[in-house]
Parts: structure tokens; sequence; C-alpha cells
């Protein structure tokens, strides 16, 4: 009988322990660094924040650029920009961004990180990552100043049917600087949402350069066409206006104000144990 409650426990301990595996990894492959037991995680050896920033490609290196550059110093929650990418495997994308909601000062987020809630937004961008064919979300707290990952500007990984979890891609390294920028004239191009007079500029990321073409009426970026050697991306529709927003049901609670979801899996169960109890809201 002894052995048979041990061969119990040893499977039930199994199967959570392979279960709970099986949602980390899936953390992982958006870039997302899982940290279940209390302290701060220390950078990766011989790899620089701006290095781990450019092995991400478009997806995190436009949070080095400035929209105020761009002439987009104002927000409202709902406009969108949706883009074609087109990456050097011949891999297309259909990336979009999008301001989901506005950060007050009595919402937990703003309390519990001690915050100025002035000027900051939530920022979706979606459709960078995929796993299992489908498109992971990223929301990150922003500013039209500065849309950098930082501590202060928290952002989520979430990905349909997963629980959020807190993007620590740059744990333990120091904010890395804005890009350095250079405008290099004007020209008119044509994409799918139009035509645009476009200020062009040259950013350096530290050896990488992104080509910008910019218009401050194309919010929330103002980006209209970005180029690498590894990336293109190229405008195909937008809204100055407000229109709806989508946000996954785990993860709006944290944009009404009400949850931080920065406790790992515990944010959505009861506990690290006891992964088919759901928490909701969040905490």
């Amino acid at each position: 009988m002894d052995k048979l409650k041990r061969l119990i426990s040893w499977s039930l301990s199994s199967w959570v322990g392979s279960l709970v595996m099986a949602i980390c990894l899936t953390g992982l492959f958006f870039g997302v660094k899982f940290v279940l037991a209390k302290g701060s995680a220390k950078p990766r050896p011989n790899i620089s924040a701006s290095q781990i920033i450019n092995n991400w490609g478009f997806a995190e290196q436009w949070k080095q650029l400035v929209p105020e550059w761009f002439g987009v110093d104002k927000w409202s929650v709902g406009q969108y920009a949706k883009y074609a990418l087109n990456d050097y495997n011949g891999v297309e994308r259909t990336p979009e961004f999008q301001v989901v909601g506005k950060l007050d000062q009595d919402h937990k987020v703003a309390r519990v990180y001690k915050l100025n809630a002035r000027g900051y937004f939530w920022m979706k961008s979606k459709g960078f990552r995929y796993f299992r064919d489908l498109p992971g979300s990223d929301f990150q707290l922003v500013t039209a100043t500065d849309t950098r990952l930082k501590d202060k500007n928290h952002s989520f990984e979430i990905l349909d049917g997963y629980i959020p979890l807190k993007n620590n891609l740059l744990t333990g390294y120091p904010v890395p600087d804005r890009a350095p920028i250079e405008r290099l004239g004007r020209e008119k191009i044509t994409t799918e949402a139009g035509d645009f007079v476009c200020d062009i500029y040259q950013a350096d990321l530290d050896g990488v350069i992104l080509k910008i073409w910019a218009n401050p009426m194309v919010p929330p970026l103002g980006i209209v066409r970005m180029t690498s050697e590894r990336e293109t991306l190229e405008l195909t529709s937008y809204s100055a206006q407000t229109d709806e927003t989508e946000i996954p049901a785990m993860f709006q609670p944290v944009i009404d104000g009400f949850s931080t979801v920065a406790y790992g899996c515990e944010s959505c169960h009861a506990s690290d144990a006891d992964l088919h109890t759901p928490v909701y809201p969040p905490k």
C-alpha cells in the first residue's frame, strides 16, 4: 500500500511539474524570463541589452524610438496602426499597435509600483511573435517620450488561452539608451494605407541601422515605413480616432486598475501547486 501511495504521489507531482514546464517553455518562446522565487535575475554573460533587443528585431527595436521625435506627442485610447512585415527569411506577418488604456493614479499598478501615472498609457503590440500559429500580444506601459522596456514601463506577454506573464527580458540590465537619430530629408511614399509625405530618419541601435519614414498623422508611433538589413515594416491601415480595443479577458482587470499580474503563475491560479483553480480578477 505504501508503494502504491508513493507511486500515485510521484505520478501526480510529475504531471503537475510537466504542466508547469509547458507553461514556462511557452513564456520562454516569447522572450520572457520567469522568476518563480523572490530575488532579481542576473544578466546573461557576454551579451548586452542592445544585443538582446537587436536579436528580437522590430519586435523590441521599436521601443528604443520616441514617438515624440516623429511629431506624435498625444494619444487617445483606441488609436491603432497595422503593418505588413517581411523579414530576410521570407516570413510575412501582420503586426499592429494600439493604445488600449490610460493609467490612472488610483490603478493598482500605479499604487503598487509608486508610479506617477501622468502621461502613461497601455500600448498593445501584437503579431510579432507566434506560438502554435497563435499571435502573441505585448502590453506595455509607455509615454510618448519613453517607450523603452524598463522597471517603470512594465510589460506583459500574453497568448490567447495562456496566463499573462511579466516580460523580464532585460531584468538585471541597465536601461538601454534611446537610439541616436538623424534626419535625412523628406519624401512622398505610397503605401496600402495611402500616400504620405514623410520625414526620413536614420537610427543607430548599437550598429544596427534603422531607416524610418515618419508622419505625425499616423498614431500611435508615427511610423509609416521602417527598414533594416533584416526586416521591412510598412503601414497597411490606421486610425487617428478612437476605435474598439481588443484585450484578453485575463488582462482587462489590469487595464481597469484592479490587478498587476506580477506574481507569476499565482497571479491567475490559487498557487503553483494548484493550476486548476483560477483566480479572477488576477492578483
